[in-house]
Formats: C-alpha cells, structure tokens, sequence
C-alpha cells in the first residue's frame, strides 16, 4: 500500500560540491574523485536487486518494519504507526513473494538493503533500511520497479506517505488523490495516491 523512500543524497551533495568547487586545485578535485565518486559508483554497482524467496519472508518483514518504527514515528502519531506496521504483515509478504512481486536489494556481501513490491502497474512496499538510506538506493528501486512496470503499462502508480512524497515528487509522480484513514486512538494515517508517466 504505502510506499518509503529513501533521499538520492550521497551522490547528489558530492557532486555539487564539485561544480561549486571552481576554485579548487587539480590536488583537492582528485581527492574528491578517487575517495568520494569512484568508491560510491563501485558501491551502487555492487548492489543487486532480485526476486524475494519464500524463506525470506520473515527477513521482508524485519526489513519493513525496521523502517517504518524508526521513520514513520517522526512524521505520523501512535496509530497510524500501527497502522501500518499491521498492514505489512507477514500473510501480505507472503502471498507478494508466492505471486512473484516482492524483491530484494542486497549489498555485496549480501546483506539486505532494501525491498520493494511491484503489483501489476503498482509500486508497493518500497522501504530502505535507515543505516543504508541516504545512498541513492531508494532511487535505485524507484527505477527498477518502474522499468518492470514499463513492459506492461504507459503508466507507474503508488500511495505515498508523507516521508516518501517529496521522493516521488522529484522523480516525476504527481499526485492526483489525497486520502486519509482514521485509525485507533482518533489518529489519522494520511496519504496522496500518486502516477507517473512512463516513456515507451
């Protein structure tokens, strides 16, 4: 249903640290480079996006929850929180990775970064955990889930919540619905329903 993404910071923050730095010598432009660019490149190019097993179903979940207990907190009160930890449940993982949606984002060493659910023309379950966000990963499945969506569908769409709206926003989505569910203690989870055009 909702979606987390992660900001494309890391490279973004470098390089225009590098265009502002006009004045700085070959020396301090190298260091840059080599330390800074080269390595985070390598880092993104390690990371490898595939189809989730059953037996991770537990470690989706892990995932999903992690991030929503320590971003979501900051941005929705006690029950919409819930909410959401309750709608991602281990049955919903499960019954995405048995009909082939559900998908992982490991680092070299095979660590879980990251997952995302591709229902039909629909990106659900995006969430970065917090200790690799800010790297351009949430980006990264932005892409990824948009070019499966591509072979079938002119068109991406998602339910975005508040964290992840100004993400999607940058990428091209606009949001076209505004909805709002009431959940326990009088709290209210609010969220845009959001489209994207998709080139051919």
């Amino acid at each position: 249903m909702l979606s987390q993404a992660a900001p494309d910071k890391a490279a973004g923050y470098t390089i225009k640290y590098i265009i502002s730095c006009r004045g700085c010598n070959f020396k301090t432009l190298t260091y840059l480079y080599f330390c800074l660019i080269i390595p985070y490149i390598k880092e993104m190019n390690a990371m490898e996006i595939r189809k989730a097993e059953a037996a991770e179903t537990a470690l989706i979940k892990e995932l999903t929850h992690r991030t929503i207990s320590a971003v979501y907190p900051h941005y929705y009160p006690e029950g919409a929180v819930r909410f959401f930890l309750e709608h991602h449940s281990e049955e919903r993982i499960m019954r995405d990775i048995n009909a082939g949606e559900v998908y992982l984002l490991t680092d070299d060493s095979g660590q879980p970064a990251g997952t995302v659910t591709v229902n039909g023309n629909e990106i659900n379950r995006l969430f970065v955990l917090p200790e690799f966000q800010g790297k351009g990963l949430g980006g990264k499945l932005i892409a990824f889930a948009e070019k499966l969506i591509a072979e079938n569908y002119s068109k991406a769409e998602l339910s975005a919540s508040f964290p992840a709206k100004a993400i999607y926003l940058k990428k091209g989505y606009r949001a076209v619905e505004f909805h709002s569910i009431l959940t326990e203690n009088g709290d209210y989870l609010c969220y845009d329903y959001m489209k994207k055009e998709l080139l051919p």
